[in-house]
């Protein structure tokens, strides 16, 4: 089944969040965001969450949602990607789903910092 998958890695970054608030639809990459400083406000369908310094989060391909600064200062670590089999981009979930593991905030920081070479 995953014989021909593969990952597509399309950017590394660790930014300032320019928009305090900002809806997606129908998101056209995969990504995953570790917040750095501050804290955001998600809201999707059927739900939403609080995501703080320490807390990532994971944003599906075709996700739509919105989001909300609720913080004066808000940094970020954040890969853009997509996991692909022969014909297209694999849709893993419908929604954001957020971790507290610290694993992977590490993870991240370690990958943007060193711009993506493992």
């Amino acid at each position: 089944m995953f014989e021909k998958t593969y990952l597509d890695f399309k950017t590394f970054l660790k930014h300032d969040i320019q928009h305090k608030r900002h809806s997606v639809k129908a998101r056209t990459v995969s990504s995953i965001m570790t917040i750095e400083k501050g804290a955001f406000l998600y809201e999707f369908e059927g739900g939403g969450f609080e995501l703080k310094a320490g807390e990532s989060v994971f944003l599906p391909l075709g996700s739509s949602y919105s989001y909300k600064v609720t913080t004066k200062e808000c940094a970020c670590y954040q890969i853009m990607f997509n996991i692909c089999d022969e014909t297209e981009p694999l849709r893993l979930a419908d929604f954001p789903v957020k971790t507290t593991d610290i694993r992977v905030a590490s993870l991240m920081k370690d990958i943007v910092n060193r711009g993506g070479a493992l």
